[in-house]
This record gives structure tokens, C-alpha cells and sequence, in this order.
């Protein structure tokens, strides 16, 4: 136990793993094992007690290890198990249970591991769980912005026999100027390149229009084509973040002011007062909508804009379906 624990305060992640038997789950591998790394352990902690093995009536052999960093004590019990004459640890990993967050990374201490935004339409799992060496523990890192009165560290210990993960949840954020600066020049970039699509819907954009757009009383124009985009005012967004299911879809971006998007266009125009059809060009009026728009965060605090391709209707979940028109249109003159 001790040259176990003595490994781990060196970061020698790999003669640490040695010790570990093969009863039980053994090393972990693949993804859960993402932060059995030397960047992931951190300092500032000690081994405070290792007591003696302990054998219970169903033959579970068990040890009882206190560690501490000054301020604050963990305890926890670590199984052994005789392999080959050899006593091995079962086990002795933290299991944490990371619930799905507005960062585009993980970190823990200091290793940093990226991973792409959510972009799906239907839901996938809003934990990922992961193995931790024992010892002292710092999630997320030192983010600005976000609540001063979160647990900065932490010191973690298995709990034989106890079962359970360790939920870890990402801080809420107050998102800070320069966020918001970052954002309002991430939404201007996606406007200026969505309006060089020529289609009524353009893929991963928050403003469209539909194929028929009525306008007055009875009228509406159809079969809208030769299609112009023109950003013509910038909206204005801010960086929203709140508890909820939904917050697996990154930080909500709120429209403050909604802009104007002009479409030019070429369509049937079908005015009941008027006889019959013609063909007419036409300027609609178009809102930015930010029912779709999230924002997802790197190690560096900058966001970056995540376009929905469905509908939110609650507990994480995602109706696909095209987006909804933003555009209105009245004729010169009125209808």
C-alpha cells in the first residue's frame, strides 16, 4: 500500500498501475482512463495513515488510509487480494461521474482532455464516468466567472464496499466582458457566412424563411426562389447559463436585440384583391432567432457558437426539424 501511494505522490502513473491485481475490474483502459495521467495528479497532499489489513468473515481483506492536505482529511478502505503470493489492490480507483457541461474539454487538475460539442438530435448519456488515482483533485480549473462559492479542491478516497460515484458538475458561470465580446464576434461571423447561402433554410443558421410567406390579410407570396441573403444590423447576444437538463446543449445565447437579415427574393405572388398570379420580386424583413443557439467553452474561456439542428422540448432532448421562418414580409404600399 504504501509504495502504491508512494508511486502516486512521484506521478509514476505506470508503477503505480503496477501494483494493481487483476481480480476485480483490474486497469481501467480506454476513455474512463483519460486522466490516469501524471498531469492529472496533483500536489499539496500526503498519505496521513495506512492501518493494518483487516480480514472480514466473508474473506474481503481490507485497509484503512487517511490522506490530507493541511486542511482538509479524507478516509477511505482499499481491498487486497493475495495473487501469486503477492499482495495486489482490487480496485483502488475513484470512480467520478462528469454530467455532460458547456466546455468543450474536461479538466481535471491539469490535464486537459477536449471533446467535440454536442451537435445530435437525439439525446445521448448526461454522465460520463471516469477512473481517478486516489488524492487531491481540482475540476474544471480556476474558471473566470464563475461561482465563488464552488469546492475548489477536493481529496478522494475509494470507499470499499460502498459503491457509488463521485458526481463532479460543472460550475455555473457568470459569463465575463470578454466572453461576451468573444461571443458577439462569433455570432457576427456565422451571419456573415450564412448569408452567403442563396437557399430559403440555410443549414446552421438562425434565421430562414419559409417556402410560402403570407403577408396582409389574405395574401402570400410562394415557390420562393433566387434567393439573397443581406446582414444588415448585427444582433445583440449575451451568454445565459443555468441549471437544468438542458444545459448538456452548452450555455444559452440570448438574443437582446434581434438584428435585421434582409431576404431578397423571387416568388408567385398571390394577392386575393388582384387577379390571379404573378410573378413578383420581392424584401422581407428577418429576425435572428436564438431558440437553437448555444455556446460551448474552451480551456481559454473563448466561445464557440453550437447551432441545434432541432427543437429543445425539454429533458435534454432534441425534435429534429427544419428552422422555423424568422422573415416578414408587407409590399410597398401595404398589402
Amino acid at each position: 500500500m504504501e509504495r502504491f501511494f508512494a508511486a502516486i505522490l512521484e506521478r509514476d502513473v505506470e508503477r503505480a498501475l503496477s501494483y494493481v491485481g487483476r481480480i476485480g475490474q483490474g486497469v481501467p483502459y480506454g476513455e474512463a482512463a483519460a486522466f490516469l495521467h501524471p498531469d492529472a495528479i496533483a500536489d499539496g497532499w500526503d498519505v496521513l495513515e495506512v492501518g493494518e489489513a483487516d480480514e472480514s468473515p466473508g474473506g474481503e481483506t481490507s485497509v484503512r488510509v487517511e490522506i490530507g492536505d493541511g486542511q482538509d482529511r479524507e478516509v477511505g478502505l482499499m481491498e487486497l487480494t493475495d495473487y501469486g503470493g503477492e499482495w495486489n489492490l482490487v480496485d483502488p480507483f475513484v470512480t467520478v461521474a462528469i454530467t455532460l457541461s458547456p466546455f468543450t474539454y474536461l479538466q481535471v487538475n491539469d490535464r486537459v482532455v477536449t471533446r467535440e460539442p454536442y451537435l445530435g438530435d437525439l439525446p445521448s448519456s448526461f454522465v460520463t464516468e471516469y477512473k481517478l488515482l486516489p488524492g487531491r483533485y481540482q475540476f474544471f480549473g480556476d474558471l473566470a466567472g464563475t461561482d465563488p462559492g464552488r469546492e475548489s479542491t477536493q481529496l478522494l478516497l475509494p470507499r470499499f464496499r460502498h459503491g457509488g460515484s463521485v458526481p463532479v458538475a460543472p460550475p455555473l458561470l457568470s459569463p465575463t466582458p470578454a466572453m461576451e465580446a468573444a461571443l458577439q464576434q462569433e455570432i457576427n461571423e456565422l451571419l456573415d457566412d450564412c448569408a452567403e447561402f442563396a437557399v430559403p433554410q440555410p443549414p446552421g443558421c438562425p434565421f430562414a424563411t419559409d417556402l410560402f410567406l403570407g403577408y396582409g390579410d389574405d395574401g402570400y407570396v410562394e415557390n420562393i426562389h433566387d434567393i439573397e441573403w443581406t446582414v444588415v444590423e448585427y444582433p445583440v447576444v449575451r451568454l445565459v447559463d443555468v441549471e437544468g437538463e438542458d444545459r448538456r446543449f452548452g450555455l444559452s445565447v440570448e438574443i437582446e436585440d434581434p438584428g435585421l437579415v434582409q431576404l431578397s427574393a423571387t416568388a408567385w405572388d398571390d394577392d386575393l384583391d388582384t387577379e390571379g398570379i404573378e410573378m413578383t420580386d420581392f424584401t422581407a424583413d428577418c429576425a435572428v432567432s436564438g431558440e437553437r443557439l448555444y455556446a460551448w467553452l474552451g480551456p481559454d474561456g473563448t466561445p464557440q457558437i453550437v447551432m441545434l439542428r432541432g427543437t429543445p422540448v425539454g429533458s435534454g432532448a432534441v425534435l429534429p426539424e427544419p428552422m422555423t421562418g424568422t422573415c416578414e414580409y408587407e409590399p410597398e404600399g401595404g398589402a
